[in-house]
């Protein structure tokens, strides 16, 4: 075929979109289940009540659909402590800065390639109930209803 230069389609388009969907996509979601696995067998008394609560809103006929999270409180509390104490991504997105910047007195200079530590963040014991322990209660409030922590930053998002 006859090349357009104008295209932002190219081969290294291709492989850098190919790998940012590996990464993103199939990667974190596979690390996430398999320390979902890990944490529900060390802990059967957290996979007993998901278990409970998932059959008593859904029973056994059908699937989950979005319009049910509201209802899984708890099971989607422990889906987010699962990726908070996984730390699925410990070191996050890197990121750079566009200008010289301030930063609790130090300068960093234009350029700077910055990556959070997102595993300091996600066990701040300012910010935490359980910092350091496996405990879906981080996501719940005093009435066990669903309570996302501003800390929680699972993806550097």
């Amino acid at each position: 075929q006859k090349s357009n230069e104008d295209s932002t389609f190219h081969e290294d388009n291709l492989l850098m979109s190919t790998s940012d969907l590996f990464l993103a996509g199939t990667e974190t979601t596979a690390t996430t289940l398999r320390w979902g696995l890990i944490f529900m067998m060390n802990h059967p008394e957290i996979q007993d009540r998901c278990h409970e609560e998932i059959v008593r809103v859904l029973g056994y006929d059908r699937a989950p659909t979005m319009d049910d999270r509201a209802s899984l409180p708890y099971t989607h509390a422990t889906v987010h402590e699962i990726q908070r104490i996984g730390n699925i991504v410990p070191l996050g997105v890197a990121h750079e800065t566009t200008e010289e910047t301030k930063l609790q007195g130090y300068t960093i200079p234009k350029g700077t390639q910055i990556s959070p530590n997102l595993t300091a963040i996600m066990q701040d014991k300012e910010h935490w109930k359980y910092p350091d322990t496996f405990n879906p209660e981080n996501f719940l409030d005093e009435n066990g209803q669903f309570c996302k922590n501003d800390s929680f930053l699972a993806f550097s998002l």
